[in-house]
C-alpha cells in the first residue's frame, strides 16, 4: 500500500501567519506614504492661505454714512422731437451780409443770428431825418410868417383907421395872416410825417438784424452769406 505524507497542521498555521505578515508591511509602506503626501499637501495650503493675507482672523473697513446722488442712465434710440419749434424768415428784402450760428448752435433770446445788407436801409435812415430837419425849418419859417403877417395887419388897419387905404387892403392883410397861420399847421403836420418815416426807416434798419425770438437750438440753416432773401 502507498502511502503519502501530510503536513502537520502547525506547518500550516505558520505559512498563512508569514503570508499575513508580508501583506501587512506592504499596507503599512502605503498608508505612511499617504500620511506624508497628506502632511505636505496640509503644509503647503497653511503656507499659500497665510501668504495671500486671507488666512487668519478677518479684517474690517468701516467708513461713515454720508448722503450722495445715485445717477440713472437710461439708453434708448428714437428721434427727438422740439416742445416748441419757430421757424423764423426776414422781414425785409435784401442780401444777406452774415450769419452769426450754424446747426445745433445754442442761441439766447435776442442774440443775432443773421444780418442783411444794410448800406440802402442806413441811406434811408439819414434821408428821413434830413427830410424831419427840413420840415422843422419850414415850421420856423412859418410861425416867422405869422408874425409877419401879424404885423402888416396892424399897419393896414392903422392906415384905414387914418383913411389911408381901404378896407379891401385890410381883408386882404388879415388873409394872408390866415394863410400864415395855416402854413404853421400844415408844418406841424409834414413834422409828423417826417418823424414817422424816420421811425419806419429806423425800424427797417433794425430788422436788417435777425434775432432769436427765443431761447433753443437752431434745427436748420436755410442761408448762406451772399444769398437773396425775399420778405
Amino acid at each position: 500500500m502507498n502511502m503519502q505524507n501530510k503536513p502537520a497542521a502547525g506547518d500550516d498555521i505558520k505559512t498563512i501567519l508569514a503570508a499575513e505578515q508580508a501583506a501587512g508591511g506592504g499596507r503599512k509602506r502605503w498608508i505612511l506614504l499617504a500620511a506624508v503626501v497628506l502632511a505636505a499637501l496640509a503644509a503647503g495650503a497653511t503656507w499659500y492661505w497665510t501668504s495671500s493675507g486671507t488666512g487668519g482672523s478677518v479684517r474690517y473697513t468701516t467708513e461713515p454714512v454720508t448722503r450722495g446722488d445715485v445717477t440713472v442712465s437710461v439708453t434708448a434710440t428714437g428721434t427727438v422731437e422740439p416742445t416748441n419749434e419757430v421757424d423764423i424768415s426776414s422781414e425785409l428784402s435784401g442780401i444777406v451780409r452774415s450769419v452769426a450760428v450754424n446747426f445745433n448752435d445754442a442761441v439766447r433770446v435776442g442774440q443775432i443770428l443773421a444780418a442783411l445788407d444794410t448800406d440802402k436801409l442806413e441811406a434811408q435812415v439819414a434821408y428821413a431825418r434830413a427830410t424831419l430837419l427840413t420840415k422843422q425849418a419850414s415850421l420856423s419859417q412859418a410861425r416867422a410868417t405869422v408874425e409877419e403877417k401879424s404885423s402888416a395887419i396892424a399897419r393896414v388897419r392903422q392906415l384905414v383907421d387914418r383913411k389911408v387905404t381901404s378896407q379891401s387892403a385890410l381883408e386882404t392883410a388879415e388873409a394872408e395872416h390866415a394863410r400864415a397861420i395855416a402854413g404853421v399847421e400844415i408844418a406841424n403836420a409834414d413834422i409828423d410825417v417826417a418823424k414817422a418815416s424816420l421811425q419806419i426807416a429806423e425800424a427797417d434798419l433794425e430788422k436788417a438784424r435777425i434775432v432769436s425770438p427765443i431761447n433753443g437750438i437752431v434745427l436748420d440753416r436755410g442761408v448762406d452769406p451772399g444769398q437773396y432773401v425775399a420778405s
